[in-house]
């Protein structure tokens, strides 16, 4: 087993489709049906991923990725729409917020790629994170050399 997937959409055949396809890939895949629900597994659980529709009820997808941004959560979010960048308003805060955007409709090897690709780029983040001097026996600040 991969590792766990959450996937937040409001159309039950969009959730279906994805449990299948990540699923059939090793993943475990639990599902919201709109961005209360998902929000609220996210912060109760860890996550390898986000798979989030934009568009929902009650809480939308960018509502939803700003909250959960706001609590300190950087689990890799792949956003999914039927529409483009300009007709859901994404800025470019919105887009800083998440790994990657794919347009509906979308084959089930683009989905797998841009979620493989999001999870390994975190992952790849993480190393590049610089360590602090110290850890390396020298001074934080130059005193005086």
């Amino acid at each position: 087993m991969k590792g766990r997937l959450l996937v937040i959409d409001d159309e039950k055949a969009f959730c279906s489709f994805l449990r299948c396809v990540f699923g059939n890939a090793g993943y475990h895949v639990e599902t919201a049906r709109n961005g209360r629900e998902g929000l609220a597994l996210a912060r109760a659980g860890a996550f390898e991923a986000i798979i989030t529709d934009m568009i929902m009820p009650e809480l939308d997808g960018r509502g939803m990725i700003a909250r959960l941004r706001a609590d300190g959560n950087e689990v890799p979010i792949v956003a999914i729409t039927a529409y483009t960048p300009y007709e859901i308003n994404l800025d470019a805060a919105d887009t800083q917020c998440i790994d990657q955007l794919i347009r509906k409709p979308f084959t089930a090897h683009q989905i797998r790629n841009a979620v493989e690709g999001a999870i390994l780029s975190a992952a790849h983040r993480e190393k590049q994170e610089i360590p602090a001097a110290e850890s390396f026996g020298m001074p934080f600040r130059n005193q005086g050399l």
